[in-house]
C-alpha cells in the first residue's frame, strides 16, 4: 500500500482492518503488517470550534452557520472578519 493509498483510507474515515499496532506499524486483519512513520489516533472529536452560543456579526451572521457551511477563516488565528469586538485564541485557527 502506497503513502497516497493510506492517506485516502484515512481521510474516508476507513481504518478497518487494523488488528493490532507492532513495533513497526500496524498489522491488518489479514496478517499483513504495514510499516508507518506516524499512527494518529482519533476518535471522535470535533475541531471545528463553532461557538455554541449565539454570534451575530455586522451583517446579521451567525458564526456558528458560516463555520459550518464554510472553512472557518480568523486573521492571525484571533480576528474574525464580519465580527469586530469578537476575539479567540483558541478557536478553529488559532494558534494554543
Amino acid at each position: 500500500m502506497s503513502k497516497v493509498d493510506a492517506w485516502a483510507g484515512v481521510s474516508r474515515g476507513s481504518c478497518e482492518g487494523i488488528e493490532k499496532i507492532v513495533p513497526g506499524g500496524v498489522q491488518t486483519t489479514d496478517g499483513r503488517e504495514i510499516e508507518v512513520d506516524m499512527l494518529v489516533c482519533a476518535t471522535g472529536f470535533d475541531t471545528s470550534y463553532r461557538p455554541k452560543f449565539l454570534l451575530i456579526g455586522t451583517e446579521g451572521r451567525s458564526l456558528a452557520r458560516e463555520w459550518t457551511a464554510n472553512i472557518p477563516e480568523a486573521y492571525i488565528g484571533v480576528a474574525v472578519p464580519g465580527y469586530p469586538n469578537y476575539f479567540s485564541t483558541t478557536g478553529s485557527v488559532g494558534r494554543l
